[in-house]
């Protein structure tokens, strides 16, 4: 018996399996249902508009992107939808090209974004709205212990440091930092976050 191979998530074989297979899926598909079904009765936004990392998904989306005379021609539209737009005045930034300067502008709703864009254009509907749902709860964990993480590794003094301290109280953690503590809570959110999810 042939030991068991994992396959690797960036490959092409593994975007074409049967249950992934598909796509250009557009950005938003899913985005109000999986905001309901995750926040209900939560009035921390007053919408799934107001979620912060909403504003950063929107650009990527063939039906809802700005354009720059108000409005996309149809093949704009299908290049926008199905490859990106590679330095179209449509996005934040030149995301098929960026410089080391916009990738230490970037925040965490602006990565898991393109993170969930850069997926979307590969995979089928089904199979994006469950890895939509896992990335919010996944900034959602990280809101709750990403600043823990960060004075842990970094070895900031907390009692020194008053900038910090007042962004701690005032700022989520995906809005003002990068990803970098990231992989550092995946431990903790698939044992301790997504059991509490669960119950």
């Amino acid at each position: 018996m042939q030991p068991y191979q994992r396959t690797d998530p960036k490959s092409d074989e593994y975007f074409n399996a049967p249950e992934r297979k598909g796509g250009p899926t557009d950005s938003l598909t899913h985005f109000e249902q999986v905001y309901d079904q995750l926040f209900k009765g939560d009035k921390q936004y007053k919408s799934f508009a107001d979620y912060p990392m909403y504003k950063h998904l929107v650009q990527f989306s063939a039906g809802k992107a700005p354009t720059d005379e108000g409005g996309a021609s149809g093949k704009e539209e299908e290049k926008f939808g199905a490859l990106g737009a590679s330095g179209s005045k449509k996005w934040e930034r030149p995301y098929d090209n960026l410089s080391e300067q916009d990738r230490a502008q970037m925040f965490v709703d602006e990565i898991f974004a393109l993170y969930l864009y850069r997926l979307s254009v590969k995979v089928n509907e089904n199979f994006y709205k469950i890895v939509l749902m896992y990335v919010i709860l996944f900034r959602e964990c990280l809101n709750e212990i990403g600043w823990q993480k960060k004075i842990e590794s970094e070895n900031i003094k907390i009692e020194e440091d008053d900038d910090l301290r007042k962004k701690m109280e005032t700022q989520q953690f995906c809005l003002v930092n990068n990803a970098e503590h990231a992989p550092e809570i995946c431990n903790e959110f698939v044992t301790v976050y997504m059991e509490h999810k669960r119950n």
